[in-house]
Parts: C-alpha cells; sequence; structure tokens
C-alpha cells in the first residue's frame, strides 16, 4: 500500500478550569450512557467478541501469530482497514515503515564454567534479548556493575574483555548496553529484576552478546568472584517493511487531534488476543460505534493501529518522528494521545496511566485525563490505581515530543500482589498474564470483564473529550524533549522497554 500522511492535532490552555466545566457534562445523571445513542451504549461483548475471534482466526491461519513483518500482521492490516472502510466514511491510510527485523536462528545456550558449573535453560531461565547480532560462542569472566549500568562510572576498569553484569532500572535497557560497550564489555547480561521471567526487550542494534536472565538468577550472579560463563548463539537482522493504519474522521477542529492508538501487532510465539488485540478491536469498536452514533466532533478525532510495537514501539515512533521532521505543523496540531494496550489480562487490575508523575509541561494535562478516566471508572463503581507513566507502549513517542497522553493497562508479566488482590479479586501471587508473550494469549486468554469495563471506560472519556471540548489543551510553544524523559525507577507495572 501507498502511505498517505496522516497528522492533525495540538494545544489547550487552562485544564482546571477545563476540568470543572467538563465534569458535570461528563458525568451528571443525564450523561451519555443514558442517552439513547451514547458510545458507551455501543460498547457491545458479543461484537468484541466476534471480532477478537476474528483476530485469533488470522494468526491460527499464519503460523499462529501476527507479528510485524508477516503475513498475520498484513491480514490484520487488511482486516481492519476492511471494515473501516466498509462501515464508515473514515478517511483510511496506512503507512509504511521499515525496521530492523532481528531473528535467532538457532537456540541460545549459556553455562557457568566456573566457580560452580551449572547449565541454564534458554526461555524460562535466560533469553536473548531482540537487537543483539552475534555468532559463535563467547567465553569470559563476569563483572557486575556498581550501580545500575546507566552511566560510564558504573562500570570498574576491569570490565575490558568480561561480560558486564547489570541489573534492570533507572534507564533504557540501550543505554545500559552502549555504556558497557563504551568501558570494554564484550557482552551484556541484564538481570530482570522486577520478575522471574527473563526480558526479550529491544536494545537497538548491537553486534555483542545481550542476554538478560530472570530475578533469580541475577541474584545469584551478582558478585560471584571468579565467575566465568560460556555462550554459543547465532542471530540475524534484516530491514523489513510494515505499517501503520490511520483513521480520520471527518469534522471537527484541524488545529486540534486527538490521536486514539493501540498496536496491532502481536509478538512471535503467539496470537496476541490480550497484547494487544484487546486494545486494537476496542480502538475499533470506539471507531464504528462513534460514525454510526454520534454527529460531527468538536475535537479532531484520529484512530490508529501502530504495527511492531512488540519489536521497540517502532510504528508509533515513525509516526511522531515523520511528522517532526517532514510535516512540524501538523506535529503541534495533536492535542493528546489517548493509547490502549493490554486491557483484558485474565488476572486483571484497572490501572490508569499516572499522568501526575509527568514532567512540565504536559503534567496537568496528562493529569486531567487520568482524572477523567478515574471519574469514568468510579462511576461504574470500580475501583483503579496508578501504574507508572514511562513512555513503554505506544503513548512514548508523543509524550517525548510533549504532547499529553493518557490510558489504560490491566496487566502484564508481574505476578499481583495481596494487596491489589483485596482490591480486584483474582489470584495473589500470581501474574497478571499467565500467558503474556505466549503462544496461549488465545481468547481463552481474555477476561471480558476487564475488556468491558476498560471499552466503556474509554468510550466515555473520548465522546466527552471529542465532543465537549472547544478551547486548547496546552500552548502553543510545545517542549520537545531530545532525550528520553521517563526511566522505570518503580518497575512494579511497567513492560517493554526498560
Amino acid at each position: 500500500p501507498t502511505p498517505t500522511p496522516s497528522m492533525a492535532t495540538s494545544s489547550f490552555s487552562s485544564p482546571l478550569l477545563l476540568l470543572l466545566l467538563l465534569l458535570p457534562l461528563l458525568f451528571s445523571p443525564s450523561d451519555a450512557s443514558d442517552c439513547e445513542c451514547s458510545l458507551v451504549s455501543q460498547m457491545s461483548l458479543p461484537n468484541f467478541r466476534d471480532r477478537l475471534h476474528d483476530l485469533e482466526h488470522i494468526a491460527r491461519a499464519n503460523s499462529g501469530n501476527r507479528a510485524a513483518g508477516t503475513s498475520g500482521y498484513q491480514r490484520s492490516v487488511d482486516y481492519v482497514t476492511g471494515v473501516l472502510e466498509k462501515h464508515t466514511n473514515y478517511s483510511v491510510s496506512v503507512q509504511s515503515f521499515s525496521y530492523d527485523d532481528w531473528k535467532l536462528t538457532s537456540v541460545p545456550t549459556l553455562h557457568e564454567l566456573s566457580p560452580t558449573p551449572t547449565d541454564f535453560e534458554y526461555y524460562h531461565e535466560f533469553r536473548v534479548m531482540r537487537g543483539s547480532v552475534f555468532e559463535g560462542e563467547l567465553t569470559a569472566p563476569v563483572i557486575t556493575a556498581s550501580g545500575l549500568g546507566c552511566k560510564s562510572t558504573d562500570y570498574p576498569h576491569d570490565i575490558k574483555g568480561a561480560i558486564a553484569l547489570v541489573e534492570r532500572g533507572d534507564c533504557f535497557f540501550a543505554i545500559k548496553v552502549q555504556e558497557a560497550i563504551k568501558a570494554g564489555a564484550v557482552a551484556v547480561i541484564i538481570s530482570n529484576s522486577a520478575s522471574e521471567l527473563p526480558l526479550g526487550s529491544d536494545v537497538g542494534t548491537v553486534s555483542i552478546p545481550v542476554l538478560s536472565v530472570s530475578r533469580s538468577i541475577g541474584e545469584a550472579l551478582f558478585d560471584v568472584p571468579k565467575l566465568v560463563l560460556k555462550l554459543k548463539m547465532t542471530s540475524t537482522s534484516e530491514r523489513k517493511e510494515t505499517y501503520n493504519v490511520i483513521a480520520d474522521m471527518p469534522g471537527g477542529d484541524p488545529n486540534n487531534v486527538m490521536v486514539i492508538g493501540s498496536h496491532l501487532d502481536s509478538v512471535p510465539e503467539g496470537p496476541g488476543i490480550n497484547d494487544n488485540g484487546s486494545g486494537s478491536i476496542t480502538n475499533l469498536e470506539i471507531a464504528l460505534a462513534f460514525s454510526s452514533c454520534l454527529g460531527e466532533p468538536k475535537l479532531g478525532v484520529r484512530f490508529a493501529w501502530w504495527g511492531a510495537e512488540e519489536l521497540g514501539l517502532f510504528g508509533s515512533t515513525h509516526y511522531v518522528d515523520n511528522l517532526k521532521k517532514n510535516h512540524p505543523a501538523e506535529l503541534k496540531k495533536i492535542a493528546l494521545n489517548i493509547n490502549l494496550d493490554m486491557i483484558a489480562s485474565p488476572n486483571f487490575a484497572y490501572f490508569i496511566y499516572d499522568g501526575i508523575t509527568a514532567p512540565e509541561p504536559i503534567r496537568k494535562d496528562s493529569a486531567y485525563i487520568q482524572t477523567l478516566f478515574q471519574k469514568s471508572m468510579e462511576k461504574m463503581g470500580e475501583s483503579h490505581r496508578p501504574t507508572a507513566f514511562d513512555g513503554r507502549s505506544d503513548y512514548g513517542p508523543f509524550i517525548e515530543n510533549g504532547i499529553p497522553a493518557g490510558g489504560i493497562y490491566s496487566g502484564a508479566e508481574v505476578k499481583k500482589d495481596m494487596a491489589l488482590r483485596d482490591v480486584f479479586g483474582g489470584f495473589a501471587n500470581a501474574e497478571f498474564d499467565p500467558c503474556y508473550h505466549n503462544k496461549c494469549d488465545d481468547y481463552g486468554n481474555v477476561n471480558e470483564e476487564s475488556l468491558m469495563v476498560f471499552a466503556k471506560a474509554t468510550a466515555t472519556v473520548v465522546e466527552s473529550l471529542a465532543t465537549n471540548f472547544s478551547s486548547r489543551f496546552i500552548s502553543n510553544e510545545r517542549m520537545i524533549y531530545e532525550t528520553p524523559l521517563f526511566y522505570d525507577k518503580d518497575e512494579t507495572f511497567g513492560r517493554h522497554s526498560r
């Protein structure tokens, strides 16, 4: 498909005043959910079931997944565009972009040679992190970083020619790897202090082995004297093309556009029905309901389905970077971003991105979006908790360019604690999503209660933002951040890139 540049949105001005004006409209007895036709009234579980089953069938017919660069993802793109073109009058475009497609071509091995000979189990105890391109064997001593590996002083002089062992936290994985390489490390191992699962996240393309180990393995290896490891791996990387889907609703203010986004791709390991069929189909159902049920919005409305999120937020990053480089005036028109990623985890909690922790100048507006989600949940009688607003999903490129954002999330590979079990039910000491990034992430992995609560909450917020706003979120003088804003000092509910 030929990509069409799709852009548009921007700013607003007094969020606290807008909050006072909007809350009576959003949560009065005569709000949208009681109207004859509203987005909330159109959120139908049978429709969600049918469409999520459609995505699962696409995966099953295409090697079991819908990963970027595969036929399963292409069929997913065709599915979303086909539904939109059949049932709406939106301007639908497909935006192509290139990315580095990284693959392991053999099962890697990792052995401790001394002081205690041990064989580590691939996948459950260690994994190779995406972007690490290396072929062959490597045997070297292991040196533990003195800090979290985010700065050169964290690496001692004897790291040269050694494997650097670092703990997750405080900065992007790619930063840890680059600092270790600068210090002379020949390989890097990152311990996932947040989980008993090793990480498979992206570290950028590097030509040394980069592995991750589970929390317990990392704790066993830290500061062990005379520790020597031997690893063997073969991986490749090639440039591939994939796509974003963009749909612009007609009407609304072209200078103030709300982008509602969700990633459409799965990981190669499974069909990705919770991650992120749940967000993508919610996005699609809201788009369809808006087209059939409501009149022209006051705010410009754009729906987006991002590609290659699982490989490193590539689709949303390309979209924002393309605007920044080639259409900077259009980037300034993006008023806000709503992100829908993993909203039907089987052992769910109702998490809302913690906009209060955002930096200036987007803190007030991101907190305002958070407040709208909180009020929507509370009106349904549902509890909620904040989750890290650290740029680890597709809202990341937006907030890094000074665009306020908000969204929801039901939990991934981290285990639910007793306190959250007491609030949301389910099982303590069990993962929010035990099928996270695995082949069992099919419709049987979807919690329909979480799916519909979050779908209705999002519908309420989106309708209110689109139909009630008539002024701007923030000033036109938007801060563009040259370096990433957010670092994962609190890993409790985070995911993906750090």
